[in-house]
């Protein structure tokens, strides 16, 4: 997940990274933007409309 929040704060330098839930996260004028929570094989991805992807090795899954 190192690599992810790297690759974010690097992309989108004008979000303000910060832990909120025990996960990190980013924000913007103090609005959620994006999520992430790891497990041991697994990458969730919030992002603010409330969509959520789920990678599992190189693949993505819509969950539903």
């Amino acid at each position: 997940m190192k690599e992810v929040l790297v690759w974010v704060t690097k992309k989108f330098p004008h979000l303000q990274p910060k832990i909120a839930w025990n996960q990190p996260m980013f924000t913007d004028h103090d609005t959620f933007i994006i999520g992430f929570s790891a497990s041991k094989q697994h990458l969730a991805v919030v992002t603010f409309d409330g969509l959520l992807l789920v990678g599992t090795n190189d693949s993505v899954q819509y969950p539903g």
